[in-house]
């Protein structure tokens, strides 16, 4: 789910445009469902 194979730098931080994300965080993602639990 969390694919960075350029290794790029504060990846969890950026804004994803692409599915699952549509517009959040990868680290929002994880926070969600943290919280969820």
């Amino acid at each position: 789910m969390f694919d960075n194979p350029l290794n790029i730098f504060g990846f969890m931080t950026m804004i994803n445009h692409n599915e699952p994300f549509y517009g959040i965080r990868p680290i929002d993602l994880l926070h969600a469902k943290i919280l969820k639990d």
